[in-house]
């Protein structure tokens, strides 16, 4: 629905998620625990639109971002003598400098099995440099506090048992229209990102 009322992805302006997080973030009394945006937002082109956005960004404290995590692999030898590959993370694709910055960020990344099925998540993965955490993560962490999820293991088998509509779907030109009010999502998580392909 949404792509159909605003037009193609790549042809909007980061205004449309300013007013979006405007819209929800309107009235302090009733704003959404969390706002997750599982979206990288990389790349500049100083508009207008993505000024207030970053603005938006900077007053808001309730905003996780989306990174993505590129891993490349090495060949290594074992104590043993014996040679296998070890995979590492390459780099980390994050969000503009400007909301980066001010903003929580986890990696949005998704481990397919070798059947081509998702049946878990990694809520971090430890490197050299740094522990990553992953978005859903990251999202949780916010909206619950680090203590709520000290129990998690990095490697969290995701067990499908929700029923269809258990996640309420709603289109984000809703909101942006006023069809939605924002007082809706009061306390809520409101995660924004891809539902259909385009």
């Amino acid at each position: 629905i949404t792509l159909r009322d605003l037009g193609p992805y790549n042809e909007w302006d980061r205004a449309v998620f300013a007013d979006l997080i405007e819209k929800l973030n309107s009235d302090e009394n009733k704003n959404p625990k969390v706002i997750g945006l599982d979206i990288i937002f990389s790349g500049t082109n100083n508009s207008d639109g993505e000024k207030r956005f970053s603005e938006e960004i900077k007053n808001s404290d309730n905003i996780v971002l989306a990174s993505k995590l590129e891993t490349d692999s090495r060949v290594m030898k074992s104590e043993e003598g014996s040679y296998f590959i070890d995979y590492y993370i390459s780099e980390e694709v994050t969000a503009y400098d400007e909301i980066s910055s001010v903003a929580d960020s986890g990696f949005a990344n998704v481990i397919f099995d070798d059947d081509g099925y998702i049946r878990r998540f990694y809520t971090a993965i430890p490197s050299e440099e740094k522990v990553y955490k992953g978005f859903s993560y990251v999202v949780a962490e916010k909206a619950f506090g680090e203590e709520a999820l000290s129990h998690l293991s990095p490697i969290v088998e995701i067990k499908y048992s929700g029923n269809p509509g258990d996640f309420e779907v709603i289109p984000m030109s809703k909101v942006l229209d006023g069809s939605v009010p924002s007082g809706y999502f009061k306390d809520c998580i409101v995660l924004v990102g891809a539902y259909e392909e385009g």
